[in-house]
C-alpha cells in the first residue's frame, strides 16, 4: 500500500525538475505567462507534497506545545484550547494565503502556504489531543 513518504520520494525530484522548467521559461521565454503560471502551480504541489511526510509534523507539534503545557496529552483542556487554537490557526493560514495570492507573478505560492499550512494545523490539532501514555485498562 502506498504512503504519503512513498509519495514524497518520488514528488521530490518532480518538484526540482518543475522549479528548474520554470526558471528556464521564466528566463529564456519572458513573454509567456500563463505557461509561467502553469509550471508553477504544478511545481508548488509538488513541493507541497514532497514536504507533507515531515513539515507538517514537526511544525504542527510546535506549534501546540503551548496547548500541551496548559492541558496535557489526551485531556479536556487540551481538546478545547486545541479546538480554538486550530481554528484561529486555520484563519490566519486562509488570510496568510489570500495575501499571496494577490501578488500576479508569485500566485501558485498561495498553494504551497494552503496546503502546508493547513495540514500541519490540523495534524498539530490531532497530536496534541492524543493520549500519548494511555492508563491500562
Amino acid at each position: 500500500m502506498w504512503n504519503i513518504f512513498d509519495i514524497s520520494v518520488f514528488a521530490l525530484p518532480v518538484a526540482v525538475v518543475l522549479w528548474v522548467a520554470m526558471a528556464i521559461v521564466v528566463g529564456a521565454v519572458p513573454g509567456r505567462a500563463r505557461l509561467q503560471e502553469g509550471i508553477g502551480w504544478a511545481a508548488s504541489l509538488a513541493t507541497s507534497v514532497a514536504l507533507l511526510s515531515v513539515v507538517p509534523f514537526m511544525l504542527g507539534l510546535f506549534l501546540y506545545l503551548p496547548v500541551l503545557w496548559l492541558g496535557g496529552p489526551g485531556s479536556t483542556v487540551a481538546e478545547v484550547l486545541s479546538w480554538v487554537e486550530a481554528l484561529v490557526l486555520t484563519a490566519g493560514v486562509i488570510w496568510l494565503a489570500v495575501r499571496v495570492f494577490r501578488f500576479r507573478r508569485a500566485r501558485f505560492l498561495s498553494l504551497m502556504v494552503i496546503v502546508i499550512g493547513l495540514s500541519s494545523v490540523w495534524l498539530g490539532r490531532l497530536l496534541a489531543t492524543v493520549d500519548w501514555f494511555p492508563a491500562q485498562s
